[in-house]
């Protein structure tokens, strides 16, 4: 009859979150597909939620990607913003530049998405594991 206390030390111990996880590619899915402009940085949200409520080893890395993606995604959202209003840009340019801009700003948030899914997927499945057992 097997133990019911025994315990590896380095198996993740459930966390009072824990029954809130899902699977990251969900988040990722939804960074792709459901675009809006604040709808990433909110899903960075539910990717640190989701860290947490993993006991994720690599949570300060995670932290530090949502950080970085929000700082570039904001800054990428706001340049063109401040660029026409300050005269910058204007009638030929404008329509040149602004969807490549636009598309630079989805690139990033589709890289800070796949990366904090990288962090999140290996841990999951063990996640998982360790849950059926």
């Amino acid at each position: 009859m097997p133990n019911a206390f025994y315990r590896i030390i380095d198996e993740p111990a459930p966390s009072a979150l824990s029954r809130f996880v899902v699977n990251p590619l969900w988040i990722v899915l939804a960074s792709m597909f459901v675009y809006w402009p604040y709808l990433p940085r909110l899903l960075w949200l539910w990717f640190l939620f989701n860290g947490l409520a993993l006991r994720s080893p690599t949570i300060r890395f995670e932290i530090a990607w949502i950080v970085v993606g929000l700082g570039l995604s904001l800054a990428l959202g706001e340049v063109p913003r401040w660029a026409f209003e300050a005269g910058l840009l204007s009638g030929p340019m404008l329509r040149w530049l602004l969807p490549y801009w636009f598309t630079l700003e989805i690139v990033v948030v589709i890289a800070v998405s796949y990366r904090l899914y990288l962090y999140q997927i290996g841990l999951y499945h063990l996640f998982r594991y360790l849950q059926d057992k």
